[in-house]
């Protein structure tokens, strides 16, 4: 078994949507086009596939467009975003579980 889908099936994150395609990418020996794609939009990367309920920024005219307002989670997303572009399987692995953590945290604090 390789690295990142060693570490994803221990944290219980190989059926995810990143993870199926962080396990894909690392058998195949690089993320596609489409993967360092979506991993730059905030509605398709790492971040915006986990919930709705994480605050994003609202003004459609700027690129920023559902970007999370949690600084942390905003940071997340851009070491995604670079991890997957370089081809860092276990890097990307190792980040979709802090995302993960930190959205749920984030989601959780806006629900209450």
């Amino acid at each position: 078994m390789k690295e990142a889908q060693e570490y994803l099936t221990a944290k219980n994150l190989d059926t995810t949507y990143w993870g199926k395609k962080i396990i894909a990418a690392e058998a195949r020996g690089n993320f596609t086009e489409s993967n360092i794609n979506q991993s730059a939009e905030w509605v398709t990367c790492a971040c915006g596939r986990l919930t709705g309920d994480i605050p994003r920024a609202a003004d459609t005219r700027f690129q920023s467009y559902n970007m999370p307002l949690d600084r942390v989670l905003k940071d997340l997303g851009f070491e995604f975003y670079n991890a997957v572009e370089d081809n860092e399987f276990l890097y990307a692995a190792e980040l979709l579980d802090k995302i993960e953590t930190r959205a749920r945290i984030v989601a959780k604090q806006n629900t209450l």
